[in-house]
């Protein structure tokens, strides 16, 4: 594929893990933190100009700049994006469920990397979590849907599957279960979140936990979490504060009695990771 076809493939929305619209938008610039949008995208060019910076260009300017990359770079990550030159992508079908209204159900191809994404670690800056620390347990997924191209953070499941998510989506592709993070042979303690984000959190305050960890991803999947959870002597639940977060610490307890509600810690908000963005 020629380059001039490239700059048109890869639209510049679907690389920041947006949504296009039909005519000029703006959206929160990729560089850097901001409560008004300052990033314009032109769909029709496949242009954007942020006006923070003074800046603008074509999808290869973006990548350039956004990836600190030179020309022969980013030529090479656009031809990447459009499965020009690699073969290594592969169709995959995400079971249909009713865990996600948003869950992908239909055949992608994606591709997933080690985490290195400017527009992806921003992300995580922005929601306060140590991307040093998240490396260990995040990569990031290309994958395309009726032939768009989009991105995100990917956190891997006991299944297989993947929970998504970047500045403007939220889902999974794949058989959604839970994910099991052990490092100590002997079962002892072991602290269960909601979903990665608060796994992630609470890493950015404490690095060096000895603990294992469980990150349900779904309350739904609380009664296949309790089995695993029992192997363990020292159980803490660190769930949202909401109605949801309420019924599955009670059903957690009901079958774990020595179970300890930790969300005291954090009771003001919604979640661990709220709590640390507001530090």
């Amino acid at each position: 594929m020629k380059l001039q076809q490239l700059k048109q493939t890869i639209r510049i929305a679907n690389y920041l893990g947006t949504e296009e619209k039909e005519k000029d938008f703006f959206i929160h610039s990729p560089f850097r933190a901001e409560k008004t949008p300052s990033f314009k995208i032109n769909p029709t060019l496949n242009t954007w100009y942020d006006f923070g910076l003074g800046e603008g260009g074509t999808i290869l300017d973006l990548i350039m700049k956004l990836e600190n990359k030179d020309t022969k770079e980013a030529v090479k990550k656009l031809r990447e994006l459009a499965g020009d030159t690699s073969n290594n992508s592969f169709s995959f079908f995400a079971q249909q469920n009713t865990f996600k209204d948003n869950q992908i159900n239909k055949v992608i191809d994606y591709e997933i990397k080690p985490l290195s994404n400017q527009a992806l670690l921003d992300y995580l800056n922005d929601r306060k979590i140590d991307c040093r620390a998240s490396k260990d347990y995040l990569q990031e997924i290309y994958y395309s849907i009726k032939g768009k191209n989009y991105f995100g953070l990917a956190f891997s499941n006991n299944s297989g599957g993947y929970e998504i998510r970047n500045k403007y989506f939220k889902g999974a592709v794949g058989t959604k279960d839970i994910t099991t993070i052990a490092k100590e042979k002997k079962k002892n303690e072991v602290v269960v979140f909601e979903g990665f984000m608060d796994f992630l959190s609470y890493l950015t305050i404490k690095r060096n936990s000895d603990k294992d960890f469980i990150i349900l991803n779904s309350v739904a999947l609380v009664d296949k979490s309790i089995e695993v959870i029992k192997q363990y002597d020292d159980v803490k639940l660190a769930l949202d504060n909401d109605k949801a977060g309420d019924v599955a610490t009670k059903k957690i307890t009901e079958h774990i009695p020595g179970a300890i509600d930790v969300r005291g810690y954090y009771k003001n908000f919604k979640d661990l990771n709220e709590f640390i963005k507001n530090k």
